[in-house]
């Protein structure tokens, strides 16, 4: 396989990878979530330092917060606002 495709080895996760180069860099992320029920943000606060990288971790579901605090179009969700 091309080492391209290739995020780690061994006991290497996603996630640590990801905040190995966002510590790096110097840079941090903001993650907004719906279906996931928070599992990113919950994977990402599982490693040390997370407040290194990790800004901010929101779980929107309801349709109207998206709109209101995320600035989703309504018309990207759909026609399920009421």
């Amino acid at each position: 396989m091309p080492a391209r495709y290739i995020f780690g080895t061994e006991d290497d996760t996603l996630e640590g990878v990801i905040a190995k180069l966002l510590i790096e860099r110097g840079l941090k992320v903001a993650v907004a979530e719906s279906c996931t029920g928070g599992l990113i943000n919950h994977r990402l606060t599982n490693i040390s330092g997370s407040s290194h990288f990790l800004d901010i971790g929101i779980v929107a579901y309801s349709d109207n917060i998206k709109i209101k605090m995320l600035n989703v179009k309504k018309e990207v969700i759909g026609n399920t606002v009421r």
